[in-house]
């Protein structure tokens, strides 16, 4: 992370030097947030383990169907979650633009893992969604 806020920082005065002087303040306040939201973030853990990959939605925390739900499910509609609304608790908080520390561990939360980190199709069929999985039952 530090290797490409440097890299940030090089960009940002490349671009000052040939563009836009005047610009210089304001990618300023864009670098220092950055810094701060990554250092802030690197420091808070939950239950001394990192959040960001294990709170994801797996097939592990997403309870199975009971038995007989085939039957019940084939007479209504299923739905996903497609967008959410994201409030944030405090007013002042580390952020980066718009986007506050409590409202990215939310949205880390609600993020599915991707199909594409398993290797196996077995573990793919696994990470599918019970509703994409009762599909194929019926």
């Amino acid at each position: 992370m530090r290797e490409l806020v440097r890299e940030l920082s090089r960009q940002i005065d490349e671009y000052v030097k040939a563009y836009d002087p005047d610009d210089s303040l304001e990618w300023q306040l864009v670098l220092n947030e950055v810094s701060t939201f990554i250092d802030i973030d690197n420091q808070l853990s939950v239950d001394q383990t990192p959040i960001t990959l294990y709170y994801r939605l797996t097939n592990s925390v997403i309870p199975p169907l009971p038995m007989g739900a085939d039957k019940i499910l084939s007479n209504i509609q299923l739905y996903s979650l497609e967008e959410i609304i994201i409030i944030g608790n405090y007013q002042d908080q580390i952020k980066f633009s718009e986007l506050t520390l409590d409202m990215y561990r939310m949205l880390q939360a609600v993020e599915r893992q991707s199909v594409e980190s398993t290797s196996s199709s077995d573990e793919r069929a696994l990470m599918q969604s019970p509703a994409t999985q009762q599909k194929e039952i019926l």
